[in-house]
Order: C-alpha cells, then sequence, then structure tokens
C-alpha cells in the first residue's frame, strides 16, 4: 500500500500524497485513499479509479489493473507533449 503513494510521489512529485508507515489495516486503507485522490488530482477519471476495498480485501483486482493502466497511459500522454522536441539543433 505504501508502494502506491511512493509511486504518485514519483510521478506527480514530492507531497502529492501523503503516506503512512504503520501498518495498521486503517492507515494502509488510508494510503489506498490518498493514491486515489493523488490519481483524480492528476487526471485520472473517476471510471478508471478502483474502490479501497478492491485493493485491500482482493476483491476486484483487475479494476487494480486498469487504474494503474490508466495512469501509465496517462503519465505517458503528459510527459510525451510537455517535452519540447527539437528536430535539428538551432545554432
Amino acid at each position: 500500500m505504501l508502494l502506491l503513494v511512493r509511486l504518485a510521489e514519483q510521478i506527480m512529485g514530492p507531497g502529492t500524497a501523503k503516506h503512512n508507515k504503520m501498518k495498521v489495516p486503517f492507515k494502509q486503507m488510508e494510503n489506498i485513499n490518498n493514491f486515489l485522490s493523488a490519481c483524480e488530482k492528476y487526471g485520472l477519471s473517476k471510471t478508471d479509479l478502483f474502490q479501497t476495498v478492491d485493493l485491500y480485501e482482493q476483491q476486484n483486482m483487475w479494476q487494480v489493473v486498469l487504474c494503474l493502466y490508466a495512469l501509465g497511459r496517462k503519465v505517458s500522454f503528459i510527459r510525451f507533449y510537455t517535452y519540447n522536441f527539437t528536430p535539428f539543433s538551432t545554432r
């Protein structure tokens, strides 16, 4: 669960998602919620997100995988269109 929050911080910048290192179930579920809210702020639609229980109780892992794929697509799209491509050097 902490891994997802660290992933969100790597993609969206430090301080984007608050993380808890405690192994208490409530705190682990809070980490999942922090990841989901960071994904929503990054631009993922609500239909791409999963429910906290889907991951914590491993009920709907397919939706978790789809969310990670959607995040990957969003990262690729944003990074592709934000870089300044110059095919030839200008001297």
